[in-house]
């Protein structure tokens, strides 16, 4: 489970190190995922990669969107990934909506409070608990769909899908920045 914190903090350093012109269009992505499977090659046939990466390819690729549209975006992007092990309802894209911002707003203050001040941890913990077991039998309450019962090893078409993923988001950015262009040299100047 250490790849997607991996891939993360690579796409932080190389957000940082390399030139604006290859961080454009999604390449920061596809240089932080190389580097993390070169880093990390057991990951090749691990999930949690292919789902961090496509993640962040995906929120990329509708970061001027809703956030309705960013959470269906999401959950179709990533449904051929979580096909794997089974996926949850559509209606998570509307509990998502609801419960995050509420889940943002009392649990990241409180986390953040704890990592500095390690002594309020028991106030933490007698907050987090009712959120979790309200959240786990909310969570039981929607519908899931097992689809099989695979393993989580599942060989190398995931990250075959996050390649294709990544080729997608490099190529809508590129269209969409040339017609901006377009749009910008036709426009009559006053």
């Amino acid at each position: 489970a250490t790849s997607p914190v991996v891939r993360a903090l690579l796409q932080t350093l190389v957000g940082a190190a390399i030139p604006k012109c290859w961080r454009a269009g999604g390449w920061q992505y596809m240089w932080a995922g190389l580097l993390c499977l070169w880093l990390l090659p057991s990951q090749w046939t691990q999930l949690s990669l292919p789902l961090s990466w496509s993640c962040a390819v995906l929120l990329f690729l509708c970061r001027k969107q809703s956030s309705l549209k960013t959470c269906a975006v999401l959950y179709i992007g990533l449904l051929p990934l979580l096909l794997v092990v089974g996926i949850a309802h559509p209606i998570v894209v509307l509990v998502n909506l609801v419960a995050l911002p509420l889940l943002s707003v009392l649990i990241f203050p409180c986390l953040a409070a704890n990592w500095m001040i390690p002594a309020l941890t028991p106030i933490v913990v007698k907050i987090w608990r009712p959120v979790e077991s309200t959240l786990h039998e909310g969570a039981l309450l929607l519908p899931y769909f097992e689809m099989s019962s695979a393993s989580i090893e599942a060989g190398g078409w995931p990250m075959l899908y996050c390649f294709a993923l990544q080729c997608l988001a490099i190529c809508w950015h590129s269209h969409t920045k040339r017609a901006e262009l377009e749009q910008k040299l036709m426009r009559p100047k006053a």
